[in-house]
């Protein structure tokens, strides 16, 4: 039997000792719900924090712009911000919760929504209900998706339902997916260690052309010295060098998987993704299938900072296709380690290299010759060996952590919608 919104409900999945329905109320009968300034302080360079949709996504606090105090004493004096309140996105993105779980002086924009804390909830447990799949449906239902950027108003937030259970209850209900959500900021957190310390490694390593690795070499079985680094054209090790085939986007959909130049950014390696579909004769398909070992690069580029992003191809990423403005190349194995080379050409100094040559229009973009122009250092394959696995390794780890919080927050997603009414 369907409920209406008025109606009592029970959750699915409960704590021992807890019974009965749970009660559904309109979010703005049990509590006050206002937005920040609406307009634009002038900032200033020490003072009290402001905080808008940034802030709030990013779970991110410290790093703010400030306002003049007095700026905040007025604005203070019509809502203000005190520990347990609840800040959430109203404004470009819609229904992102944050708890106020400090001492706080600060003030906030407009686009935010501050949901007082009451005695007729637990904030730590409305933070959570908010996040449910049925309190989002509700608020994008009463979105205003004509709105550029989109937004909710305040009166519609406080018609949203509210369903609640005692305030024992509520408090179990919090405590519980308060220690997985430190479980997932704790995983974040070492995750963001790891990609700074890789950072750090890759510096050590890599160093500006003519120069031998800063800090960190290896030594072969003898435990000897291996021989300094050679200096090299990027063309003097590249055997084979080809662009990717052109296909209509309307032909997307079914086929052979293909990776296109906006993939390139947001991953490191082409390890058996799934990209878009498109159809190719077994010709095409020969001529533009990767192989393990092959690198890729973007010719092209939105920003500056991912022009000729290179991506090594491995085993699993073999006969996925590389589509137009995306260019496929094979090295000499016989002097140069494909992985090694993948992550010297993304170091520091060689990505500061690659922009240096690119060229700005609409869009950023570098020539093959400028590319296969790139001086690289190589040491001998067997150490260039030794730095790939090493780096290897570091990459594992944070695949591993980030499947970690994937399956955490998969976790986390299932509860809310069994725990929750």
């Amino acid at each position: 039997m369907k409920h209406n919104k008025e109606e009592k409900k029970v959750p699915n999945l409960r704590f021992p000792g807890f019974e009965g329905k749970w009660m559904g109320k309109q979010f703005g009968e049990q509590t006050k719900i206002y937005d920040g300034t609406h307009a634009t302080p002038d900032y200033t360079e020490t003072g009290v924090p402001f905080y808008s949709v940034e802030h709030v996504t990013a779970n991110q606090f410290n790093d703010t712009k400030f306002i003049a105090h007095e700026v905040w004493e007025k604005e203070n004096n019509r809502v203000k911000l005190e520990r347990d309140d609840i800040l959430m996105t109203r404004i470009g993105d819609i229904g992102t919760p944050r708890i106020i779980d400090w001492d706080v002086e600060a003030s906030f924009y407009v686009s935010l929504a501050l949901i007082k804390s009451s005695e007729h909830f637990n904030s730590f447990f409305v933070s959570q209900y908010i996040q449910t799949v049925e309190f989002q449906r509700e608020l994008w239902k009463r979105t205003i998706h004509v709105a550029f950027p989109r937004k909710i108003n305040l009166g519609e937030i406080g018609n949203c339902n509210l369903n609640l259970p005692s305030l024992p209850e509520q408090q179990k209900i919090a405590s519980f997916l308060s220690a997985v959500d430190q479980k997932i900021q704790q995983l974040i957190r070492n995750k963001e260690l790891l990609e700074l310390y890789k950072k750090g490694v890759m510096q050590k390593i890599f160093p500006p052309v003519g120069g031998q690795a800063l800090e960190i070499r290896f030594r072969d079985v003898n435990g000897n010295d291996y021989p300094d680094w050679e200096e090299k054209r990027l063309g003097e090790v590249v055997l084979e060098h080809n662009s990717g085939i052109y296909k209509k986007k309307e032909l997307y959909g079914e086929g052979n998987n293909i990776i296109g130049v906006s993939d390139l950014y947001s991953i490191n390696a082409i390890d058996g993704q799934e990209f878009n579909r498109v159809p190719l004769t077994n010709e095409e398909f020969q001529k533009y299938s990767l192989r393990e070992g092959d690198l890729l690069y973007g010719e092209s580029s939105l920003v500056r900072e991912g022009i000729a992003k290179t991506l090594y191809v491995t085993e699993k990423g073999a006969k996925t296709c590389f589509a137009w403005h995306t260019r496929r190349f094979s090295v000499q194995l016989r002097i140069v380690n494909p992985a090694y080379l993948y992550y010297h050409l993304n170091s520091f100094y060689e990505r500061k290299k690659v922009m240096s040559v690119a060229t700005q229009t609409a869009l950023t973009g570098i020539t093959t010759t400028d590319y296969l122009g790139i001086k690289i250092v190589l040491p001998k394959k067997e150490e260039q060996k030794k730095l790939a696995d090493f780096l290897v390794m570091i990459d594992n780890k944070i695949k591993y952590i980030s499947n970690q919080i994937y399956q955490t927050q998969k976790f986390k997603k299932g509860l809310l919608q069994q725990m929750f009414v």
